[in-house]
């Protein structure tokens, strides 16, 4: 049975989305090394090549912090990998 999500669960994805387009429309005067890496990140070229197939890849690869799998950026990702396929 598909999982579905709370009212709260995609008004956070939006948020988040939006401090995306954030990040790709501004320069930040001090980059965060998360916001740099994805500015540099193959996540963003194939997003911005609408080259669908490959973001799901991409995005399943965001789920480090600190140098470390976090648990909670694994849940992240598969939501958003979630949200995505549903285009």
């Amino acid at each position: 049975m598909p999982m579905t999500m709370s009212a709260q669960g995609r008004r956070k994805l939006g948020e988040d989305g939006e401090r995306v387009r954030k990040l790709e429309s501004e320069k930040v005067a001090e980059p965060s090394r998360g916001a740099t890496a994805f500015r540099n990140s193959t996540l963003l070229k194939f997003s911005n090549q609408s080259n669908r197939a490959q973001v799901p890849a991409q995005l399943r690869r965001w789920i480090y912090s600190g140098g470390k799998k976090r648990k909670g950026l694994i849940n992240r990702r598969e939501k958003e990998v979630e949200i995505w396929n549903l285009g």
